[in-house]
């Protein structure tokens, strides 16, 4: 029976994993919106998209990865760096007990 849950079980870690590299980015994110001088407030209407929605963004809530993409780059910043930096905090919190 075990070896049936096995599959199971590496999905739910993945989508767990997936989960959390997008909160690490949006994390990610609002480090380089506050590091530029911006609130929630501006940076949304830069992206045409309301306040609530980039908060989600910032927490990881939006599952849309073109909200990210543009918000990294209307922050001139590489979103690979970005996405990078969070798979680094993801696997290291992981990792630790």
């Amino acid at each position: 029976m075990t070896v049936a849950a096995a599959p199971y079980v590496e999905i739910f870690v993945a989508v767990d994993a997936l989960t959390e590299w997008k909160k690490a980015i949006g994390q990610e994110l609002a480090v380089e919106r506050k590091a530029n001088d911006l609130g929630q407030e501006d940076m949304a209407k830069r992206l045409g998209v309301s306040r609530r929605t980039l908060s989600d963004v910032e927490q990881g809530k939006n599952g849309a990865i073109d909200n990210y993409i543009n918000y990294a780059i209307l922050l001139d910043v590489d979103f690979s760096f970005i996405a990078l930096r969070a798979k680094m905090e993801v696997e290291k919190r992981m990792l630790t007990p």
